[in-house]
């Protein structure tokens, strides 16, 4: 049987948090090379885009390792994909003519969901999607004065 409860956050987190109690801190945690890894070679023009698009903000986060490149790639595959579905739905409509004549659902919805949820899932674990960010203790950078929704009571 797994373990219960939320995923245990990474020691270096912990730490960034304030914990300070030396029962919580993880010693024996491997820890990857802090290092960009390389975009797998069959990668194509459309891939190598989403990779440095993805790649830069993980980077800026200070969370970019080799260790993630295959899930990086799954990544950047969901990616691509679901930008591929969701043009031919576009395209094509959500509702096709099927073998037999009748409208059915067009096969590339079902892609396009299942791509955009994979998106979600791996998003989250390198904090590119808001809860991700917030799940990984990073704070969000300080908006300058007058921009936020405080400016509408004024």
């Amino acid at each position: 049987m797994g373990q219960r409860g939320p995923q245990q956050a990474p020691t270096r987190l912990r730490l960034l948090r304030g914990e300070t109690r030396p029962s919580r801190i993880g010693r024996g945690e491997p820890v990857p090379r802090l290092a960009d890894p390389e975009p797998p070679p069959w990668f194509d023009e459309r891939h190598l885009r989403a990779w440095e698009r993805l790649t830069a903000e993980v980077r800026a986060m200070g969370l970019l390792y080799s260790a993630d490149r295959d899930v990086l790639v799954g990544l950047v595959r969901a990616v691509c994909r679901h930008e591929d579905a969701a043009r031919l739905v576009a395209a094509e409509g959500i509702v096709v003519t099927g073998k037999d004549g009748q409208r059915v659902r067009h096969p590339a919805v079902i892609i396009e969901r299942e791509a955009a949820e994979t998106v979600r899932r791996l998003a989250r674990e390198f904090g590119l999607t808001p809860s991700g960010r917030a799940d990984l203790g990073h704070a969000v950078p300080p908006s300058p004065p007058g921009s936020g929704p405080e400016r509408l009571l004024t």
